[in-house]
C-alpha cells in the first residue's frame, strides 16, 4: 500500500498509528484551469484493473499515462481525457520493464496551484 504517508504504529490493547504526517498534495489541472483530484483520477481508472500506474503533469499541462495492465490504451485516454478535458494532451504508454522498479509515485506534477490553492501546494 504505497500512500506515501509516515507514521508509527503504537502497540496497545489496540493498534494505533501516532506521529502521521501525510504526503503533500498533488496538483492537477484540467484544461481550464481547475484542480482536478488524484482521488478522482484514481477512481476512473479502478475499472481497468492496473497493477501500476503513474500519471505526471508537465509544466505546460500536458499528461503522461503509464500503465501495466492488459487495458486498452484508448479505453484509458477516454478514461483521463473525461476528467481533465478533451483538448489537454495525454501520452498513453506502458510501463519500460526496467523502469520505475519497486515502489513509485503514482501522481508527480510540474504545475503551478492556483493563487487560492497555493498555500495547500506548499
Amino acid at each position: 500500500y504505497r500512500t506515501g504517508d509516515s507514521g508509527r504504529l503504537e502497540h496497545g490493547e489496540r493498534v494505533v498509528i501516532q506521529d502521521l504526517e501525510g504526503r503533500r498534495p498533488v496538483c492537477l489541472l484540467d484544461e481550464s484551469g481547475e484542480v482536478v483530484n488524484s482521488i478522482d483520477v484514481s477512481r476512473a481508472l479502478a475499472p481497468f484493473s492496473l497493477s501500476r500506474f503513474q500519471l505526471r503533469q508537465s509544466a505546460d499541462g500536458s499528461l503522461t499515462l503509464r500503465a501495466s495492465g492488459s487495458a486498452d490504451p484508448r479505453a484509458l485516454r477516454a478514461a483521463v481525457l473525461g476528467l481533465f478535458g478533451p483538448g489537454r494532451a495525454l501520452e498513453v504508454s506502458p510501463f519500460d520493464p526496467d523502469d520505475l522498479p519497486g515502489k513509485h509515485v503514482q501522481f508527480v506534477s510540474e504545475v503551478s496551484p492556483p493563487a487560492d490553492l497555493a498555500a495547500v501546494f506548499s
